[in-house]
């Protein structure tokens, strides 16, 4: 019997070979050994631990059957690469663990030839960057999400350098000012503004706070024209402290401003009218304990001296012009009316920012806001014309009574259907009736 040949190694390459061998089994890097027809030969413990598998599991079965379908084709492709004395390139497969889950690899493998460049190996280690692809994955999903937002932001994004030069804007500003990011971008911002002065007002705030929220600007358009605009800015600053940049939005207030100018024409005309109308506008809370006032007309200050928008945020103004009393009857009347689900309707005497008397005539319409709360809404009339032409009437009245009464000749009054309705002290005199007894009341063809 022949005996088989054994090749020597010397003790130290044979320490050698083991403390690499050591060296990979203890190592956190997965290394595996395949020969030329893509068998498991070796694979270390980190291997064992990341696939999940059994050593015996592993050795002896074909590389393949642990690679997913869709990266065998890259695998055979790589293969062939590495069947050479020349490392070939990284290749990334997804790998099958043993519990059924899949995790991405990077390999790096390099070709041992054999005796005549039979019994090749392949000496391989990969790296498990499941977690590197996911994080890259989720990242270029944020980038992508983040563009889209970008591109189609309907505000104008930007950012501006120390330096006040334009680093970045986004496509936005196009539909704004008729301009492309391109140019814009490394111009300074200082060039845009409706004057140096307004630019350094608006540098000044923001420098003051480190923000700036709402800001009312005009900026140039393309055509040269100002467009109104509204900026939110803040400054952004690194870890020392220090300014690096500004950034902020843009909002186009074109239509605001439209709408702003036409609100100011008609609060204007609103304040002409009211301002010479003969009643003053109120709208009221009433509750349980306090009665406020949350609209008053402006002309109120024509009466009263005082302002609407002062008399709305202190009631306690009306205190000199309206007496306990006159302001007690207001709160019986108004409960009143609400109890008989009716409107308000009351004169009470005030006084007007001279001292004068100020007759008013209160009407008022209330709804209900919610338990114990109830609103009011009407006008108060200044009767202080008809209060006096009352007066006139009243005294005018007093005057023909006397004169009625003791005038020289007889006069009576009779109705239509000639019965005496009245006779004065002449007519008795003369006649020797009394007015309770024989006169009032008597058919006139009967004297």
């Amino acid at each position: 019997m022949s005996k088989e040949k054994t090749t020597y190694i010397p003790p130290k390459i044979k320490q050698e070979i083991l403390r690499i061998s050591d060296l990979f089994e203890s190592t956190r890097i997965n290394y595996q050994v395949i020969d030329d027809s893509g068998i498991i030969s070796y694979v270390n413990q980190p291997w064992i631990d990341t696939m999940g598998y059994k050593r015996e599991q592993a050795l002896g079965m074909p590389f393949v059957e642990f690679i997913s379908e869709a990266s065998r084709e890259v695998y055979f492709k790589g293969f062939q690469n590495y069947d050479s004395l020349e490392a070939g390139e990284d290749m990334e497969l997804v790998l099958l663990c043993a519990d059924g889950s899949e995790i991405t690899a990077s390999f790096s493998c390099f070709c041992n030839p054999g005796e005549n460049d039979l019994n090749k190996r392949f000496h391989c280690t990969f790296q498990n960057i499941t977690r590197l692809r996911q994080t890259e994955k989720a990242l270029q999903i944020s980038e992508a999400r983040y563009e889209r937002i970008f591109n189609s932001f309907r505000d104008v994004y930007y950012q501006v350098d120390a330096d006040n030069r334009i680093k970045l804007i986004s496509p936005s500003i196009h539909k704004l000012g008729a301009y492309e990011p391109a140019d814009l971008v490394g111009k300074s911002m200082a060039g845009y503004f409706e004057s140096e002065k307004k630019r350094a007002t608006f540098r000044k705030e923001l420098i003051k706070k480190g923000f700036v929220d709402d800001y009312d600007l005009k900026l140039k358009h393309k055509n040269g024209t100002f467009m109104d605009v509204s900026i939110s800015a803040q400054i952004i600053q690194n870890k020392h402290g220090q300014s690096e940049f500004v950034e902020g939005v843009i909002r186009d207030i074109s239509r605001r401003k439209i709408f702003e100018s036409r609100i100011a024409s008609y609060n204007n005309r609103y304040k002409e009218i009211t301002r010479n109308l003969p009643v003053i506008l109120f709208q009221a809370v009433q509750s349980k304990n306090t009665f406020s006032i949350e609209y008053i007309s402006p002309n109120i200050q024509e009466w009263l001296g005082h302002s609407a928008e002062a008399i709305s945020a202190s009631p306690a103004l009306l205190h000199p012009f309206i007496s306990k009393d006159s302001l007690k009857e207001i709160i019986v009347e108004f409960s009143r009316a609400f109890k008989e689900k009716n409107h308000a309707e009351l004169e009470v005497n005030t006084l007007n920012h001279h001292g004068l008397n100020l007759p008013l005539r209160i009407h008022a319409s209330f709804r209900e806001i919610q338990e114990n709360e109830i609103c009011w809404t009407g006008v108060c009339l200044d009767i202080t014309q008809e209060v006096k032409a009352q007066e006139i009437i009243r005294e005018q009245e007093k005057r023909l009574l006397t004169l009625y009464q003791y005038a020289k000749i007889g006069i009576g009054n009779m109705s239509l259907q000639g019965i005496t309705t009245s006779v004065n002290q002449a007519i008795l005199d003369t006649t020797g009736y009394s007015r309770a007894g024989r006169v009032d009341g008597r058919n006139r063809k009967s004297y």
